[in-house]
């Protein structure tokens, strides 16, 4: 895997494989009312304010809930990790911005499926609070005014020449100009997914995911190597998958769960081949897994529903999750250790 799938792995699932913290007590009524996507809520992965400023027919949407992870943890945690604290930085300073004031983020991508290799272009928004432009820009950007905005805009590297707008104080848009400018002078609207990519979109307790669509008939795919990764033990029947999402969640107990959901084609045939091809590799390699790894893959189930197919694993609290991840990573360390 290239080392960018290796951190969206990471990052959802070894993201808590740090030693247990000493974070104080959460306040339930606060976990219950931060914004959408954490949990008990019952709100899709969106929020106010993004949609007006997003791509027309877009075919991938990132989601993250920080406010909600916060409330769990779950960055305490994060933080922890070698080299985790330097990329949550960065996170927050692709918005100019520290994480700290970021609630929630969602990304819109658009696809170039001509060359060998698709290329995409992407809009990002985020929620949170005190969000203002620099006081000073950084080097490589300049203050432009497009529209109404005011605006920072990079002016050397991408190509794309990322833009930067504040709407509001509570609201920062991050996006490539070619995508932006129409919008911000009027001459577009706000754009909404496409059709395929919608009915995967919404959910409950969402802390984290990704989906995808337009994925039926592509001989190369965006992150192919985390979709090789995810795909492999059915990869005949893959050919007819034409979405993907892949999703951390939290429910009303702060049980953590991570799943993956793959949509196959209308019609297709191979969905069950698909979904027992992934049962017959996960007794594979339970059966050559050390005890600690082998209780782990029998804690994940496959499932289908029509033509999904959903591989799912209930984490349990975080405390639980923590425990997991780290049996795994002594288990796989010690077979290293252990090769000649």
């Amino acid at each position: 895997m290239s080392t960018r799938s290796w951190w969206v792995v990471l990052a959802l699932v070894a993201g808590c494989a740090a030693p247990p913290g000493t974070s104080g007590p959460r306040d339930p009524s606060r976990l219950a009312a931060a914004g959408p996507g954490s949990p008990p809520g019952s709100r899709p992965a969106s929020f106010a304010g993004a949609t007006a400023f997003l791509p027309p027919n877009y075919e991938c949407e990132l989601f993250a809930d920080y406010a909600a992870m916060r409330e769990l943890g779950l960055l305490d945690e994060l933080e922890r990790l070698p080299g985790m604290d330097d990329f949550l930085s960065a996170i927050g300073g692709s918005y100019f911005s520290e994480l700290d004031q970021i609630d929630r983020t969602r990304t819109a991508m658009v696809f170039d499926w001509s060359g060998s290799r698709p290329t995409n272009r992407e809009v990002s928004v985020a929620e949170g609070r005190d969000l203002h432009p620099p006081a000073e820009v950084p080097a490589g950007c300049a203050r432009v005014h497009i529209g109404r905005f005011d605006a920072v805009q990079v002016t050397e590297g991408p190509t794309s020449r990322p833009t930067a707008i504040w709407p509001s104080s509570s609201i920062v848009v991050v996006g490539g100009h070619d995508l932006l400018e129409p919008v911000l002078r009027g001459e577009r609207a706000g754009g909404v997914p496409h059709s395929d990519l919608l009915p995967l979109v919404p959910g409950n307790g969402i802390l984290m995911q990704a989906v995808i669509c337009s994925l039926h008939g592509r001989s190369r795919m965006p992150f192919d190597d985390a979709f090789f990764l995810l795909t492999g033990p059915g990869k005949d029947a893959a050919a007819d998958i034409e979405a993907g999402r892949l999703r951390l969640g939290a429910d009303s107990d702060e049980r953590l769960n991570l799943s993956v959901t793959l949509r196959f084609v209308q019609g297709s045939t191979r969905v069950a081949a698909f979904a027992q091809g992934w049962r017959d590799q996960l007794a594979e390699w339970g059966r050559a897994a050390a005890p600690a790894v082998r209780k782990v893959l029998t804690d994940v189930s496959v499932r289908q529903d029509g033509r999904d197919v959903d591989i799912a694993i209930d984490l349990g609290t975080l405390r639980q999750a923590i425990t997991k991840v780290q049996n795994v990573a002594l288990a796989m360390m010690a077979a290293q250790s252990r090769r000649p």
